[in-house]
């Protein structure tokens, strides 16, 4: 397959064979998910198409870095006149961070690795997502990085579910990314294995051809919203969805996210069985998630989570740090083989802040 990915033979995830993307070298994952949305965003000809041949290590280190939640501005900034305006900020960032900033500019690796034209969210979000995804690879001990995608926190699910359960309705909100569809795949399949998985998402650009690369069924629905009938899920499965629910991608406002995961909370409580049960990986809504009072904030979150649940009709409610990966390629690799080791696994710490939230339908 390499080979023929050399030759521009595969130039898109729709040209690849059924459940084979995630069997991809790195480069060769960020060939197709940069091929594959150019093509569908309809701008393919305003840059030059991505091959696994051109990715080099170093660049991709660099991307990762520029990829953080917080500094994608300003790797965006790098192909434009004005990206100079960001120095100071970098600076007083890292060392790192700067360096790989100046390289971004030298070399373009902007265009070379998003090549968008259009600054349109919902396809820069997915982009963005799966490039950043998919480049972790190459950086598996990034401080202060988050981990970004479900296989991350694969260890936290096979905490929270039944394995031994069949003919079950499992229903994932939210998938990003490429590399989300990949990673909710294998966790259906290493941890669902007799049960029908279930995608919703309010956008899905480029999601819906994963899920169908896949044959996941995909329904573009809101999950504040959704199109189920009332009990019609055994179990609801989330991942850093709560952040993504406020259509303003410009602001970060707790209380407007606090209100927004009500509703949510709400809708799974309606479609989630008697009995059933909810099993989310999310961030805690704090201030600011590098401030020295983030530990009293999450806590306080936690209890305001525990209140939400139960209000809406759910009981044993259970919010944990979240175990994920220690690195990326630990992840791609329980995608391949289903195979979890505990010392390969990290508990979420301030800069890891996931947390693990259970919860039985009453």
């Amino acid at each position: 397959m390499s080979e023929r990915l050399k030759n521009n033979e595969y130039m898109t995830l729709k040209d690849l064979p059924k459940k084979t993307f995630h069997l991809l070298s790195y480069p060769e994952q960020l060939a197709i998910i940069q091929r594959s949305v150019l093509e569908t965003e309809g701008t393919k000809g305003f840059c030059e198409p991505l091959t696994a041949d051109k990715v080099n290590k170093e660049e991709a280190q660099a991307v990762h870095l520029l990829l953080r939640p917080d500094l994608c501005g300003p790797f965006a900034s790098t192909s434009l006149e004005n990206h100079y305006a960001w120095r100071g900020y970098l600076d007083d960032n890292s060392k790192e961070v700067t360096k790989a900033f100046k390289r971004a500019i030298e070399d373009n690796l902007w265009d070379k690795y998003i090549g968008m034209c259009s600054y349109e969210p919902n396809w820069m979000g997915e982009l963005v997502h799966a490039v950043a995804v998919t480049t972790a690879a190459y950086s598996p001990h990034s401080k202060g990085i988050l981990p970004l995608s479900p296989g991350d926190f694969a260890p936290s699910y096979n905490t929270a579910v039944d394995k031994c359960s069949t003919n079950q309705n499992v229903l994932f909100i939210g998938a990003f990314s490429i590399k989300s569809v990949s990673d909710i795949w294998a966790i259906g399949k290493h941890l669902f294995p007799k049960n029908k998985l279930e995608i919703i998402d309010i956008n899905g650009c480029l999601s819906v051809e994963a899920a169908k690369h896949y044959g996941i069924p995909f329904i573009k629905a809101n999950g504040m919203n959704s199109c189920f009938s009332y009990h019609s899920h055994d179990t609801v499965v989330t991942n850093n969805l709560v952040h993504a629910l406020d259509q303003n991608f410009w602001s970060y406002e707790p209380e407007t996210l606090n209100d927004l995961r009500m509703s949510l909370f709400d809708e799974i409580s309606r479609i989630t069985k008697r009995c059933g049960k909810i099993v989310m990986v999310e961030q805690p809504l704090v201030r600011n998630i590098s401030d020295i009072n983030w530990p009293k904030e999450a806590e306080n979150d936690s209890k305001v989570i525990k209140d939400q649940l139960k209000s809406t009709g759910f009981k044993d409610v259970s919010i944990t740090p979240a175990l994920s990966f220690k690195n990326r390629f630990l992840s791609d690799n329980f995608a391949l083989t289903g195979i979890m080791r505990k010392e390969d696994f990290v508990v979420g710490k301030k800069d890891k802040s996931a947390l693990l939230i259970t919860a039985t339908r009453s």
